[in-house]
């Protein structure tokens, strides 16, 4: 094993543990062998867990990794472990968890003081150079004094960790449509009508949860959630979190405006935008949300593309100040008024009004925040110009704009390629065909795909979850759900049944590493994979919605195009399972909820067969249908849904619910109507 006191960072792939390759602390990657370590040297664990775009990690590395004293102070005393997050994620989820439970908060950086063995019984997120040493002596001081009420409270700790794990059964087995509409009623009250959203600060999107309400406010015709979708996308579009100029969305509004962002741009938050704004585009027609769509590519594609099919990890939110000698946050994005004066000369004036170049849109230190409170109407009227005219006279201020923003300092990137996150840009891809009929977004979608079939699965048609400059990390169960998820969606807009085919591959490995058959859910992690304390069970829905959730959501259509019953009874086996937390915490379980939605009012399979099957889909695309499934064909196949259902020089369309189909037609609309008419 390589020796302790030097940093062993060097050597590591993820940019995030580069950063801290010449901290004066003696870091280690994460592996299981520590532990080992740790228990022959008597020695306490720091766990430090990060990723690279995290402001506040900077700032602690700053001011407390790469102070002598300090750092003197932890290799005498620990054994001290550096963790990405993002190629770690289930052991995150463990210290996240255990976080929780001692102080009922969370965020990055992550700092855990933990037992030789791995068991916590310290933590906290960010803390000052101070209290950190302070806090560090402290309980070295009651480890070597008063080792026994260390391990009690660890021993308590780890009891309640196994909760997160617990699977209770409901008093009911299914949840009704009226009890969804209940939680959705609650829920309004807490909604912010002026600026979108949940009330309050800081804000994050939580595209899952607009999801559920798009499509619950579709499936029960309720015109208030609709209102505040379109409310609330529109003010996110309009807010500094989305980046006027150069597309994409930073991470959270620290304010409830939606107005400052936390500047760090990741892939899984615009992956999945880019799909929520392609259904809610497809539902309301709101030109806004198309032009979101576009950017928002346009940003994965410049600033996130390895060039080779695959997608980066992530933006940094600090860059480099003007004069290169430090680097604070936002730096890239922000504008001063003189800079917007001198740059746009005549039309400053105008952009001043449409972007709140005053009080409204200022930040601090006569900075800016690109801010809309305007319509483009609004604009138009104000300046007497016609809608037109004001749209391109802002195109051309931002094209000056972005220029020159371009000759800045970049912001730093992290050059992981992270499997499921990936998957999610898939998906993405192929709202956006379905929502914009753009070919060059299905080209984009099955590059991707082709990508991960090839360089990220191995010959036993196992995921890696990153590739940077070698495979060595196992995938989770997020990188399979994702995977299966984005490879259906990819057969949905195809038909080529070698993506279904790959995806029951990938179910097949799930249902054998990861499967609980006794709790009827799938662990996070491989049961090939090293145990710390507990393997975890991710139920719960965040900013990325719970592997669990999807992987159900997954085995719903692959029961529907497959015909294997097993399929439909795991994942309604899953749902029935996860009801009791549903019901008690709605808010967290909202991928579920659309899933119990969609059970509740049943699933219609739309079977297209025929010469023209592919062009037949893409108009019927034009329609919001949440609660449907595509499958296409044109030719004869041997699936059980597309079974003898071939008639050469037509393409049919079968309209199906509940194993039940109407008698094929040939249009769009009488289709609709068949629809409708249920």
């Amino acid at each position: 094993m390589a020796s302790l006191t030097p940093n062993n960072l060097i050597t590591e792939n993820s940019p995030y543990l580069l950063q801290h390759a010449y901290n004066p602390v003696a870091w280690n990657a994460w592996k299981p062998e520590l532990l080992e370590e740790a228990k022959k040297q008597k020695k306490l664990l720091i766990i430090s867990i990060g990723y690279a775009a995290c402001h506040w990690c900077h700032v602690m590395e700053k001011e407390s990794f790469e102070n002598e004293r300090i750092a003197s102070f932890m290799n005498q005393n620990f054994i001290n472990i550096k963790i990405d997050r993002e190629e770690h994620p289930d052991i995150d989820q463990l210290y996240m968890n255990a976080l929780q439970l001692m102080q009922n908060t969370g965020g990055w950086p992550l700092n855990m003081v933990a037992l030789p063995d791995g068991r916590p019984f310290w933590g906290a997120t960010y803390v000052k150079q101070d209290d950190w040493l302070q806090i560090l002596q402290q309980l070295v001081h009651i480890y070597k004094t008063d080792t026994p009420k260390i391990y009690e409270y660890a021993e308590k700790l780890e009891k309640g960790l196994e909760l997160f794990n617990l699977v209770e059964p409901a008093s009911v087995d299914t949840i009704s449509v009226e009890t969804i509409k209940n939680t959705v009623h609650q829920w309004q009250l807490q909604w912010d009508e002026t600026f979108g959203g949940n009330q309050g600060a800081p804000k994050f999107i939580m595209p899952t949860q607009f999801n559920f309400f798009l499509s619950y406010a579709f499936q029960t015709n309720n015109t208030s959630v609709s209102k505040h979708i379109v409310n609330s996308l529109t003010k996110i579009a309009y807010g500094g979190i989305f980046d006027v100029l150069g597309g994409g969305f930073s991470r959270y509004s620290v304010d409830e405006k939606w107005h400052i962002p936390h500047f760090e741009k990741m892939l899984y938050d615009n992956a999945q935008l880019i799909s929520l704004y392609a259904k809610a585009y497809t539902a309301y027609k709101t030109p806004l949300f198309k032009w979101v769509i576009e950017k928002t590519i346009d940003f994965t594609i410049q600033d996130l593309s390895n060039n080779k099919d695959a997608y980066y990890a992530s933006l940094d939110a600090d860059s480099l100040l003007s004069d290169n000698t430090e680097k604070e946050e936002g730096a890239f994005y922000v504008w001063t008024k003189n800079e917007l004066k001198a740059l746009l000369k005549e039309d400053y004036h105008i952009f001043k009004y449409a972007y709140n170049i005053n009080k409204t849109g200022y930040w601090e230190n006569n900075h800016y925040v690109l801010y809309r409170t305007h319509s483009l109407k609004n604009i138009a009227t104000t300046f007497q110009l016609t809608e037109t005219e004001v749209e391109n006279l802002l195109s051309k201020c931002n094209k000056i704009l972005s220029t020159e923003r371009n000759k800045r300092a970049q912001p730093d990137k992290d050059t992981k390629i992270i499997t499921g996150w990936n998957a999610l840009q898939i998906t993405g891809f192929i709202d956006a065909y379905f929502a914009t009929k753009t070919e060059d977004y299905l080209s984009l979608a099955v590059r991707t795909g082709n990508f991960i079939s090839t360089q990220l699965t191995n010959d036993k048609e196992q995921l890696y979850r990153t590739l940077k400059t070698k495979n060595k990390i196992t995938g989770y169960l997020e990188d399979y759900a994702l995977t299966i998820e984005g490879f259906l969606k990819l057969f949905e807009a195809t038909g080529n049944i070698n993506w279904l085919q790959q995806s029951e591959k990938y179910t097949a490995v799930c249902l054998d590493e990861y499967y609980d058959t006794v709790k009827g859910l799938f662990y996070f992690s491989s049961s090939n994979t090293p145990v710390v304390v507990q393997r975890s069970i991710e139920k719960a829905d965040n900013v990325i919605p719970a592997s669990n959730s999807v992987m159900a959501h997954n085995l719903k259509k692959l029961g529907i195009y497959t015909g294997k019953k097993f399929y439909t009874d795991t994942y309604q086996k899953m749902l029935s399972n996860i009801i009791a937390d549903t019901l008690e915490y709605p808010r967290s379980y909202t991928n579920w909820l659309t899933l119990a939605l969609e059970k509740q009012s049943s699933t219609y399979e739309v079977i297209i067969v025929g010469d023209i099957a592919k062009e037949t889909l893409l108009a019927f695309k034009e329609h919001y249908i949440p609660n449907a499934i595509f499958a296409i064909s044109t030719s004869e196949a041997q699936l059980p849904i597309f079974k003898n259902r071939y008639k050469p020089n037509q393409t049919l369309i079968y309209v199906c619910k509940n194993n039940t189909c109407q008698l094929p037609v040939t249009t769009i609309e009488e289709a609709m109507a068949i629809i409708k008419a249920k």
